[in-house]
């Protein structure tokens, strides 16, 4: 049997382990301590990005930039170690961080390096920024992870209970519209959306019921 080459065998080993050291926070004491960081880099360009939101420097754009050059080469060096590329564009977490890379990083580079760039979406981009930037612990946080699966199990119940929302909704407002004057609820739409008000417990109070039989169904909603 022939033996790969020596050279090949050292990339798959090298690929492997920084593979491993972005892919498991808990892997080394390495992967700990740079995952410790990039938690730290991560709520540093959150806490700049809101309190200099209005200035926009060439200072402050050097740093914002040197605080997102880890999170490009990290994202680089993904790609080029992942096992499986077909498998590396169907990871949520790399389009998050492909898309705040999109959003923060290359505005500002170009903005640095060409001209500066004005309109909508440099303001969207601006505004979101933090927001976006924010999203990144979602991979390093494992207890996120954790949150992320309680989210999805739950889920699956999620169209039952909407269906029973939507009944219990429904039928509340017809009988609303139906023992409330007109010139109250003048229409379906609005009981429906007394309905719903009152169902979050939000009570806005532009409506409110003045029968006794109206009333009753309020507190009904409100206990539910």
């Amino acid at each position: 049997r022939q033996l790969p080459p020596l050279d090949e065998v050292l990339r798959k080993s090298w690929t492997r382990r920084i593979w491993q050291l972005l892919e498991d926070t808990q892997s080394s004491s390495v992967a700990v301590l740079y995952n410790a960081c990039s938690v730290f880099i991560i709520l540093a360009y959150v806490g700049i990005s809101l309190a200099f939101f209005s200035s926009q420097t060439t200072q402050l754009t050097s740093i914002m930039l040197g605080l997102e050059v880890p999170f490009v080469v990290e994202l680089l060096l993904r790609f080029l170690v992942c096992p499986n590329r077909a498998l590396f564009w169907c990871d949520v977490y790399n389009w998050v961080d492909l898309l705040t890379i999109i959003a923060t990083f290359v505005p500002r580079l170009l903005g640095a390096l060409v001209v500066q760039l004005e309109g909508g979406f440099v303001s969207a981009c601006q505004v979101f920024a933090p927001f976006l930037c924010l999203l990144r612990l979602l991979r390093r946080l494992d207890h996120l992870k954790l949150l992320m699966n309680a989210f999805a199990m739950a889920a699956e119940a999620l169209p039952a209970l909407l269906y029973t929302l939507m009944l219990i909704a429904l039928f509340s407002a017809g009988c609303i519209f139906i023992v409330e004057p007109r010139e109250l609820v003048p229409s379906l739409q609005d009981a429906i959306w007394f309905t719903v008000v009152t169902m979050s417990t939000v009570g806005y109070g532009d409506i409110s019921p003045s029968t006794l039989a109206g009333r009753a169904i309020t507190m009904a909603l409100i206990v539910l």
